[in-house]
């Protein structure tokens, strides 16, 4: 095998010798170095380092299974690795007995989310739950209720925990909800007061069998907040009231210092991620709600 010396057992099969000469024994002899211990002496052209990952006898304890055509009669021992490679950094700078090294990437820390606990959030829990109120938090089981509840904060949900509809992208339940309470905005309000809230956002589910999709709970609730924590702005994330203008119309009446309605997707993409809602509806109800002199605004 001309240009290639291997001290390491492959002089068996002169093939596979060549192959193995062709896949790492090009411009790179560091290569050639981790996985068979012996350097090029004469520049050939890389194939694949693939093919020696395939090749080595190394990685013999890896692969279990021959392969058939014109590679499995020119290599009795042709063989499939039996672990993914995918999301594996081939780290090829160290040679000798170290061999081929592979590293996974070390996720930043922002990106693991902390175990829920501590005196803020085990006090907005008792409040959560003496007062029998939803959480978005909760209920769509957001990563992060456990920061912005140590904070004491947290988005309340009104009108339940069951939504009648089954956009793709959000967790929470989706069925037939039962009778809403009609308390609800009263507790909600006395909850703001109590956290001392600057500012509170309150979201819904959606509540499509109602004549009026929850409207007039929704101003009740805004009217309690603003009775028992008179300086607590007031943002609303409401649905769109299967465009029931009116409806909506006791919303804006109350006039929350932010409306919020989210298109979530584009137009194209709606009968996949929101197949009950309506873009043109959702972008109606935006528009109507600038034209009233409010602060909008959609994600």
């Amino acid at each position: 095998m001309s240009g290639h010396v291997c001290g390491r057992g492959l002089k068996r099969n002169n093939n596979l010798n060549l192959l193995n000469a062709r896949a790492f024994g090009g411009e790179n002899p560091g290569v050639c170095n981790a996985l068979c211990g012996a350097e090029s002496t004469r520049p050939r052209k890389s194939t694949s380092i693939f093919l020696a990952l395939l090749f080595h006898e190394r990685f013999q304890s890896l692969f279990d299974r021959p392969v058939a055509g014109t590679l499995g009669r020119f290599l009795p021992y042709y063989l499939l690795v039996k672990i993914p490679l995918s999301n594996m950094i081939l780290n090829n700078t160290a040679a000798g007995d170290a061999g081929v090294q592979f590293a996974r990437p070390k996720k930043p820390d922002w990106l693991r989310a902390p175990m829920p606990g501590g005196p803020g959030f085990n006090e907005t829990q008792s409040l959560v739950d003496k007062y029998a109120l939803n959480t978005v938090c909760g209920s769509a089981k957001c990563p992060n209720l456990g920061e912005c509840w140590a904070r004491g904060t947290a988005t309340m949900m009104i009108l339940g925990d069951v939504c009648t509809r089954s956009c793709g992208f959000c967790n929470i339940k989706t069925g037939r909800p039962p009778e809403y309470d009609l308390d609800e905005p009263r507790r909600v309000g006395e909850a703001a007061a109590l956290m001392k809230l600057k500012h509170i956002v309150i979201t819904s589910v959606n509540r499509d069998e109602l004549t009026d999709g929850g409207a007039e709970i929704w101003a009740e609730t805004i009217r309690e907040i603003r009775r028992h924590s008179p300086g607590t702005n007031v943002e609303v994330l409401i649905p769109d009231f299967c465009g029931n203008w009116d409806a909506l119309q006791l919303v804006l009446d109350e006039r929350p210092e932010i409306l919020n309605h989210n298109l979530e997707s584009v137009k194209r993409l709606y009968k996949h991620v929101r197949p009950q809602a309506k873009y043109e509806q959702s972008i109606e109800l935006l528009r109507r709600g600038k034209a009233q002199g409010l602060t909008v605004k959609t994600g």
